[in-house]
């Protein structure tokens, strides 16, 4: 049996004390995150916040130049995956 999750984010670095509770505490295996800040610059972050996961992520596709919102900074948001490590052989 695999237990997956979801977890809709305002702030990921905020709320990673709360994201590895949900992991150990439910024996989640994968998880799908939506994260409202979620820029280019953070993506590394979240292989780096559990030994046992892994993440596959991508940010705003705003950010390019050619289709940059003139209203928008740094993007919208982003959405990640995060699984275990062990699962990698199976899911690629």
């Amino acid at each position: 049996m695999i237990n997956i999750a979801t977890f809709n984010a305002r702030g990921i670095m905020a709320n990673i004390p709360y994201l590895l509770t949900m992991l150990e505490m439910f024996q989640i295996d994968i998880i799908g995150i939506q994260e409202h800040w979620l820029y280019p610059d953070m993506l590394s972050l979240l292989d780096s916040i559990h030994n046992d996961y892994a993440s596959h992520s991508v940010a705003d596709k705003a950010l390019h130049p050619m289709l940059r919102n003139r209203n928008f900074n740094r993007g919208q948001g982003g959405l990640a995956i995060l699984y275990k490590k062990s699962l990698a052989p199976v899911l690629s």
